[in-house]
């Protein structure tokens, strides 16, 4: 027989033990039941139940052995969910690269595949493809798996007994909040990282793992909450200062949403440029008409932007979201089809040089300056006639960082052997999160090319603005095309293909070659600058954004975006 629980433990301790005593009380099936649904449909949380469900200081709620049952039915729901999807689209491209993937490599591939979460989808949709060593390839699958879910469910119901014996006598007298916000975190933690501690079990594993940890110590790869949480108290001094939280929203009162902040309508902005030898032709396509009304649309309406190849992007994307090369109609078929809201098809500009030119304005005067340029440095391999592209990602000190990227652009690709020599371009979009590389180009600041830029940026909605002795705009950074340093210097030779508003950093800060130090002096400087504009607006009678419309904002901006937020 068993003891009573104790019930002198508070928060969610004494939650998850009333918990535990119930599911006591049921049958095992249904534990078996319970968690292979949970695991079927989010394999990392199936793992965080069934290892919580097993760790109790008073005696496990469900044995491990059932736990166990329970992830392995459930991972095999998930992969035959997967396969069933391959089915409907049997040509789908990461499915046939998967399927020569297993063709080269069964055993070791399957195995991958087994224990590396982040690659059963498409290692299961491979599975379902006619193979001569299919056999081979799902038995190494299956035992890869079945070792996945023993080693996660391992590794979980250690941390928890961990979290319970060593830190619940410390917590307890804390408020019940307190402690309990603590233990979930801590809990959540262990629901993420168990699962992944059995990719160790493969030497690509440990390869990414190598990889993630890259990643956490160069800051060009944070992503953006860890890049401003050291920052934030002096952000919230800003806002002390002028008096408004987010006082920067008020600036750029010539771009729609808070000054180009969040979900800006780009071909707006580009009409708003005007028609100037430096802005690409673009044209928009409306989301009104049905498929085929709106393909013939765009269609007539490449006649004003010229012959393929052209880029295609949506109207309200950021960080290079769904921006696409497009060479032919079927092409641009197919992007349509994918984005249903309105698309911005535009001129491609050869370049071949990519930089992005910040401009900003004075205080007090419609006049600015150029606060930086970002000089791209564009991805691009070489083969040495041995080794399969997914195999120079991984293994190029830079390029293997941002593999995930790279992997999913080119999936058809990843198991070619690039000869010995063979230039790959892995991308044309010049986005930091798409592969591009971003350093300092204050080399090619001059007086020629701040001229023609402020010029561009005083002539910006002129008609709108033309009473308004501050002008139209504050803060923008544009994205150019150019064909040599030395035209640009001179302020000629350069084509605009996108310009940001208030939401544009200055990206100069993630030069790889530069110190943290460097790289936070910069972003204090962008944000002195845009507090310092946006209150200046505020004071001429402009307004800011509250935090709640700001958040409203984004929302709806989110429940738009369609696309893979993968670029070309």
């Amino acid at each position: 027989t068993r003891e009573p629980l104790a019930r002198d433990r508070t928060g969610l301790l004494w939650l998850l033990d009333v918990f535990r005593e119930g599911v006591r009380a049921t049958p095992w099936w249904l534990h078996v039941l319970v968690i292979a649904l949970v695991t079927w449909k989010r394999p990392a949380w199936g793992v965080l139940l069934a290892s919580n469900a097993a760790a109790s200081d008073f005696g496990p709620g469900v044995d491990i052995f059932v736990a166990f049952v329970g992830l392995l039915v459930g991972m095999a729901l998930w992969t035959v969910h997967a396969m069933r999807m391959s089915a409907r689209a049997r040509e789908a491209s990461r499915a046939v690269a998967w399927t020569r993937r297993l063709e080269r490599a069964a055993i070791s591939e399957g195995w991958n595949a087994g224990v590396l979460h982040s690659w059963r989808p498409e290692a299961a949709a491979g599975l379902w493809m006619a193979t001569s060593k299919r056999r081979i390839a799902a038995a190494a699958y299956v035992v890869g798996v079945s070792v996945w879910c023993a080693v996660s469910l391992v590794v979980g119901l250690i941390g928890f007994v961990i979290i319970e014996h060593g830190f619940a006598a410390r917590l307890h007298g804390w408020s019940a909040v307190v402690a309990s916000v603590t233990l979930l975190l801590g809990m959540l933690k262990i629901g993420w990282s168990a699962p992944r501690v059995a990719s160790l079990l493969s030497l690509r594993g440990w390869r990414f793992t190598r990889i993630a940890f890259e990643r956490l110590v160069h800051f060009e790869y944070w992503p953006t909450w860890a890049v401003y949480v050291p920052i934030l108290p002096c952000l919230f001094g800003l806002a002390f200062k002028h008096r408004k939280l987010l006082a920067f929203t008020a600036a750029n009162p010539a771009i729609s949403n808070a000054g180009g902040f969040v979900g800006e309508h780009k071909f707006d902005i580009l009409r708003d440029l005007g028609a100037s030898e430096h802005v690409a032709r673009s044209v928009l396509v409306g989301s009104e008409a049905d498929g085929t009304v709106r393909l013939a649309r765009a269609r007539e309406l490449l006649r004003e932007v010229g012959a393929y190849p052209i880029i295609a992007k949506p109207n309200e994307g950021q960080r290079g979201h769904a921006v696409k090369l497009i060479r032919d109609d079927a092409a641009l078929a197919a992007y349509l089809a994918m984005i249903p809201g309105d698309v911005v098809l535009q001129a491609f500009a050869e370049g071949p040089k990519e930089c992005g030119v910040l401009w900003c304005r004075h205080a007090g005067k419609a006049d600015g300056f150029i606060f930086s340029v970002t000089a791209k440095e564009f991805p691009v391999i070489e083969g040495d006639g041995q080794r399969t592209l997914e195999q120079l990602i991984e293994r190029h000190p830079r390029f293997r960082r941002q593999h995930r990227t790279f992997l999913t652009r080119f999936a058809t690709e990843a198991t070619r052997v690039l000869a010995r020599g063979e230039k790959f371009a892995l991308g044309v979009a010049g986005n930091h999160c798409q592969g591009t590389k971003f350093v300092d180009g204050a080399h090619l600041i001059t007086p020629e090319l701040s001229a023609v830029v402020n010029g561009l940026c005083r002539a910006f909605a002129r008609e709108r603005f033309a009473n308004n002795p501050l002008g139209g705009l504050d803060w923008v950074r544009f994205d150019v095309r150019y064909v040599s340093d030395e035209l640009l210097r001179q302020g000629r030779g350069f084509t605009i293909v996108e310009m940001n508003g208030t939401s544009a950093e200055s990206t100069n800060m993630y030069d790889p070659a530069r110190s943290l130090w460097w790289s936070y002096g910069v972003l204090w400087r962008q944000w002195q600058q845009l507090f310092a504009l946006g209150r200046e607006r505020m004071d001429a009678g402009g307004r800011a954004l509250t935090a709640r419309e700001l958040l409203a904002m984004n929302a709806a901006h989110a429940r738009q975006r369609r696309g893979s937020s993968v670029a070309d």
